[in-house]
């Protein structure tokens, strides 16, 4: 058990403590419950540290230089009770996750206790964590609830009776044929995945939001528009790593090959701010190297029909195999997006095919 912590400002101010060593952000320890039906608890306290970051967790077993593997769970599920104590000074939602060495982890599952002082049991799908990006045979942490970054001041909550628990195989099971979870290497003006804006029905994107929608991209694509000029229709295109000096892909063949048949996905957090608003929709594309836009069907996705400040997974099936096909994107009609609209970031992450 330990706490990762990290200044806001300064990523080089890092450091890790453990049981019994007192960190900037946050306090955690075993205690003796009160509860009925209670022993001893692991009690989670964030501080008023608006420096700091703050992260405890159970790490994967240090003899593991690769990492820890935990395939014999795949078909389980991980289980524990919380109580959550205090929603924080900034009402916080709790974000389970487990990591296989950043930025390669599960997309983050939101808790939003609405009861306080109560023990809750949950559980959370090992096989939807892989699909989400796990990497299960290569574990770097057995378990993590945090606060929101930014958001944890004064968050407080009790653990009991955290356990992997193993299952039994579907009898038919999906295989992934494409996916991307933008956790792949990134080297500066070399390689990693790419991220493209192009404005679409005679819109012009500014310069700077091709620079605030392009370059965030792990651990998910980060998109922070200006909605007084980009309430219009654009194209958003996300691929796979490709060598920046050429613009080619370095698997180029891989979309190609799987998209004649199966199910596309990604996933789509989207804040409070932009679900209210609710005017947003977006359609699903494909876009071969040449820039042809490849169309997939006519299913339009609303943000009105979403889950604030969550993850929201979208699907269509594929019918039509392509050559050449070098993005996944998504077609933006913000037309209807007020200008004066102020919203935290969007985020994509987790474009999956599969058969």
């Amino acid at each position: 058990m330990s706490a990762y912590e990290q200044n806001y400002t300064d990523s080089t101010d890092n450091y890790e403590n453990y049981i019994g060593e007192e960190g900037k952000a946050v306090r955690f320890g075993i205690v003796q419950s009160n509860d009925p039906g209670r022993d001893k608890v692991l009690d989670i306290k964030y501080l008023d540290a608006p420096e700091y970051y703050g992260a405890a967790q159970i790490l994967a077993p240090a003899s593991q230089g690769n990492g820890f593997d935990m395939s014999e769970y795949a078909h389980g599920k991980v289980v524990f009770d919380m109580k959550v104590i205090s929603h924080g000074t900034k009402g916080s939602a709790l974000e389970f996750t487990i990591e296989c060495t950043w930025p390669c982890a599960s997309t983050p599952k939101f808790i939003k206790a609405d009861v306080l002082n109560e023990w809750e049991t949950y559980e959370f799908s090992v096989a939807e964590m892989i699909e989400r990006g796990l990497d299960i045979q290569h574990l770097s942490l057995g378990f993590m609830v945090l606060p929101t970054w930014a958001k944890q001041d004064g968050v407080h909550f009790q653990l009991d009776n955290i356990r992997w628990v193993k299952g039994e195989s579907p009898a038919t099971q999906e295989t992934v044929c494409y996916a991307n979870f933008f956790d792949d290497e990134w080297v500066q003006n070399s390689q990693g995945v790419g991220v493209s804006i192009a404005g679409d029905g005679g819109m012009v994107v500014p310069n700077d939001q091709h620079q605030y929608l392009t370059t965030s991209v792990k651990p998910w694509v980060t998109a922070n528009p200006d909605w007084s000029v980009m309430n219009g229709t654009w194209f958003y295109w996300m691929s796979s790593v490709m060598n920046y000096n050429t613009m080619e892909l370095l698997d180029p063949d891989a979309l190609s090959n799987c998209s004649g048949s199966g199910t596309l996905s990604l996933e789509i957090y989207t804040p409070a701010a932009l679900v209210e608003d609710g005017n947003m929709t977006f359609t699903l594309y494909f876009l071969d190297k040449d820039n042809f836009v490849r169309s997939l069907n006519s299913d339009v996705f609303s943000v009105s029909d979403m889950k604030s400040d969550d993850w929201n997974k979208v699907s269509v099936p594929l019918t039509t195999a392509y050559a050449n096909l070098k993005y996944v994107g998504i077609r933006i009609d913000a037309t209807q997006v007020s200008p004066s609209l102020i919203s935290p970031p969007f985020y994509i992450d987790n474009i999956v095919i599969r058969k």
